[in-house]
């Protein structure tokens, strides 16, 4: 094994604990007030020198081996649901890439996990989704969040504009820069039902998917329309086609309207 993935693999192993944000605060005051560097400073700068340490603390140590796991990436947001899915029942983690429009975008991981939802008056058990997007500039410059697009689940044999994981209830994104990547985290309900189908994630540049965007084949196939010159890309996510369920799918297709 090479030091460098040895070194990642290290990484990687780092735990911290639930204190930790406290822990260092307190560490720091006590530093300062032993060596007599207790500046008078507004309240409100103090806090955000000290916001602006853990971060620099926290991320560096989680991004000096490379890439963020996506359970990595899961506990910075603190989202404790997605990093429990990451950990135990990842569906896909081997990283898919696209390059287009001047972009690098990486698929890192999709993993599912369960909560109650409800359709009308019926409870229904749907799965939360969540999927680690990674993008970067092909000519290694500056990413900023101006280069962000959106990425949307697409069901073969559906209308795009009619039928898409934007409208499923539940829809939303982290995103934040480090090292000059920029990553999503993405959360999605519903789209496990479609499992026996292709079940596509779809990057573009817009705020929902139209005609223009997107075109339905009559294989049920979806691309990319002909007029569209925006940034396109197009992953195929790898389900496990036993976890497909029609009819919820259909409850799905129904509460849109």
């Amino acid at each position: 094994m090479a030091v460098n993935e040895k070194y990642r693999e290290q990484m990687n192993k780092v735990e911290f604990s639930s204190n930790f944000e406290n822990e260092t605060v307190n560490m720091l005051h006590t530093q300062h007030k032993r060596k007599g560097r207790i500046i008078n400073m507004k309240k409100s700068v103090k806090v955000a020198l000290v916001a602006a340490i853990i971060s620099l603390f926290t991320i560096s140590a989680l991004a000096v081996s490379g890439l963020l796991t996506p359970s990595q990436l899961a506990a910075y947001f603190k989202q404790g649901e997605a990093q429990s899915a990451f950990d135990n029942q990842v569906e896909q983690n081997v990283s898919q890439t696209v390059e287009n429009g001047g972009y690098v975008f990486g698929l890192e991981g999709v993993a599912t996990g369960k909560e109650l939802e409800y359709l009308g008056n019926n409870a229904v058990e749907a799965e939360k989704s969540y999927v680690v997007i990674t993008a970067r500039k092909a000519d290694s410059s500056e990413i900023t969040f101006d280069d962000s697009i959106t990425f949307v689940p697409l069901f073969e044999g559906y209308e795009p504009w009619r039928v898409n994981g934007l409208k499923f209830d539940g829809a939303s994104v982290h995103k934040t820069i480090q090292n000059n990547v920029l990553y999503y985290l993405w959360e999605f309900s519903g789209f496990e039902a479609f499992a026996d189908k292709t079940v596509y994630l779809a990057g573009f540049e817009g705020i929902a998917p139209n005609a223009d965007t997107f075109t339905l084949n009559p294989d049920g196939s979806i691309a990319f329309s002909d007029g569209y010159e925006g940034v396109k890309v197009m992953f195929e996510l790898e389900l496990d086609s036993s976890k497909a369920d029609p009819v919820k799918a259909e409850q799905l297709i129904s509460s849109l309207g």
